[in-house]
């Protein structure tokens, strides 16, 4: 099963997985910090994002992820973490700016391109 989702939504799967691989709880407001978003937009996407099945959340509760939640999310890091280690370790670029533009590609990068991209770093 496939599930459309907009760069937005990835973006917030990926900050909540991210929050989470720290240990601490993903809250509205870490969540709305981590993307530099307002609570209310945080909000109005976790109820979307519970709709698809990726999140559970409660009113005023931490936002979890679901088993099928995770897995996307974990794609999303993998591809931003990749993009990543290619500006920086093979471009040469700054973190700063590699991040950002990590950030920008993740959500365009097809898996069999991933997967070459891997191997190329390796």
């Amino acid at each position: 099963m496939t599930i459309k989702l907009t760069e937005s939504q990835e973006d917030y799967l990926e900050a909540i997985y991210s929050i989470e691989r720290t240990g601490k709880s993903a809250g509205v407001t870490v969540i709305a910090s981590n993307l530099k978003v307002r609570k209310p937009s945080v909000t109005a996407a976790m109820k979307l994002l519970v709709k698809k099945g990726l999140v559970l959340h409660g009113n005023y509760g931490d936002v979890i992820l679901t088993t099928i939640g995770r897995k996307y999310a974990s794609e999303v890091a993998l591809r931003h973490e990749a993009l990543r280690d290619l500006f920086v370790n093979k471009l040469g670029l700054p973190e700063k700016v590699a991040d950002r533009n990590a950030c920008r590609m993740e959500h365009a990068l097809e898996p069999d391109v991933l997967t070459k991209l891997i191997k190329i770093l390796n």
